[in-house]
């Protein structure tokens, strides 16, 4: 287990769900809102909260496969930071990523969890031309995060290089060359 070994006395979907429910805030769900995060089935949790949760919960695969299938939008970003990278597989990450349905499911899955997957590279090629919106993000996210495979500074801005953050004129050199090396220019 790659990210804490899972806690004894191992904790179900439903008991997790029911955590979530306890601590939703109807105003912090309002405030996902007006990021374009869809709140019908949000409680209003906090990233830093949940973060919280998961290491409170430990690395568990079957958890983060039930907490997934719940559907809740915090219950998969938990499901995210509990799942272990080693036992996610190809045909997961390809049903998980079919199901982003915003941009910080998106961003959070890929960059805790799918980056660490031995195939994130490979796939961010196959998500790339993807016609769904979050799935292309996620093509983006996985490659960009991917610890298997190092970005050449030519395709870093000088911005990124000094200040440490990722403008948005480098997501789009990212993605100009992940478009330039599948086309086969180099």
């Amino acid at each position: 287990m790659s990210r804490g070994a899972a806690k004894a006395g191992k904790a179900s979907a439903e008991a997790v769900v029911g955590q979530l429910r306890a601590l939703e805030s109807p105003k912090d769900r309002e405030g996902m809102a007006r990021f374009g995060i869809r709140t019908d089935r949000a409680f209003g949790v906090s990233i830093d909260v949940l973060r919280r949760m998961a290491k409170g919960l430990g690395t568990d695969h079957e958890l983060a496969l039930a907490l997934w299938a719940t559907g809740y939008h915090e219950a998969r970003l938990l499901a995210s930071l509990v799942d272990d990278p080693a036992r996610v597989t190809e045909a997961q990450a390809d049903r998980w990523a079919a199901d982003f349905d915003s941009w910080d499911i998106c961003d959070i899955c890929c960059s805790n969890l799918f980056d660490r997957a031995p195939f994130a590279y490979r796939k961010a090629f196959a998500w790339a031309e993807d016609g769904r919106e979050f799935v292309r993000r996620a093509a983006i996210t996985a490659r960009h995060r991917s610890r298997s495979v190092t970005t050449p500074m030519s395709f870093r801005s000088r911005e990124s290089c000094t200040t440490g953050r990722m403008p948005v004129s480098d997501w789009c050199m990212r993605l100009a060359a992940i478009s330039a090396v599948q086309d086969g220019v180099q």
